[in-house]
């Protein structure tokens, strides 16, 4: 019961140590529908199809999402605690049960966050997860970072849109 209540506060930290900016605007109006989550492997499957990892090694991903755009409520970018951007995915209450469920049932496999059919990341799943947001480092500048989240938003990066500084992620 102890360990229960000690990993609850760990998570509540985590979680709170997460926010994003209070100025920046809201961005519950739209998730790109190209955003989705997906079981992976670096071993070919059956029915799965191959894709290229951030680092250039194939990796196959199922064909049905295990999550998709209409499962995140937010995405913005932020700053972690060393100061490199980063994305955070903040996920509705239906997908972080089904994030938890997934990653219970696909210990060992990856879990790769993808647009479109481009890999953003692709951890590994080590344990079960009941997290409400997902933060992706190693994208690139704030400016790139930037232009992905938006992107991810389902806006070009010319839309008019003004985000105030990157939150920081700590």
């Amino acid at each position: 019961m102890l360990i229960k209540r000690i990993l609850f506060v760990v998570m509540l930290a985590l979680l709170a140590a997460c926010q994003t900016n209070p100025e920046k605007p809201s961005t519950t109006d739209g998730v790109s529908s190209d955003l989705s989550v997906r079981i992976a492997s670096s071993d070919p499957q059956p029915g799965h199809f191959a894709v290229v990892d951030a680092n250039g090694r194939a990796l196959y991903v199922t064909p049905e999402p295990v999550m998709n755009s209409k499962d995140f409520k937010r995405v913005d970018a932020a700053v972690d605690q060393l100061g490199e951007p980063v994305v955070i995915l903040e996920l509705s209450e239906a997908a972080v049960d089904r994030l938890a469920e997934v990653s219970e049932h696909y210990k060992g496999k990856k879990l790769a966050i993808m647009l479109g059919n481009k890999v953003l990341t692709a951890p590994v799943l080590k344990s079960r997860m009941s997290v409400s947001r997902l933060m992706i480092s190693g994208l690139g500048s704030a400016q790139e970072v930037d232009a992905l989240v938006q992107k991810m938003r389902g806006r070009s990066e010319n839309d008019s849109e003004q985000d105030a500084e990157p939150a920081v992620a700590e």
